[in-house]
């Protein structure tokens, strides 16, 4: 993968902007986190960051911020959404920790 993009980082409002500011991204540590302890961010599509922050946070009368931000993908990331290589790749490691 060679880009750039556009990422959403979703977290709930704690009236505290300025330490946000400081030390984002924040890591995901819940324990029904999708693929487990990590960083998640929307790809490109900010509609998606707007609704999960209505489902996560105003479901439960919180309020919630988008951060925007650009990731660099070129390094250190797996696209299994656009690479086969990057697929085949990851089969070959999870055959391997089998």
């Amino acid at each position: 993968m060679s880009q750039i993009v556009t990422a959403y980082h979703t977290i709930e409002n704690r009236g505290n902007l300025d330490y946000v500011l400081d030390n984002a991204p924040f890591i995901c540590t819940r324990e029904d986190a999708w693929l487990g302890n990590g960083y998640y961010f929307w790809d490109t599509n900010v509609a998606w960051a707007k609704k999960w922050g209505r489902d996560a946070y105003l479901s439960r009368s919180k309020g919630f911020w988008i951060l925007l931000c650009q990731l660099d993908l070129r390094q250190n990331c797996l696209d299994l959404f656009g690479s086969v290589a990057d697929k085949q790749l990851l089969v070959k490691v999870l055959q391997r920790l089998k």
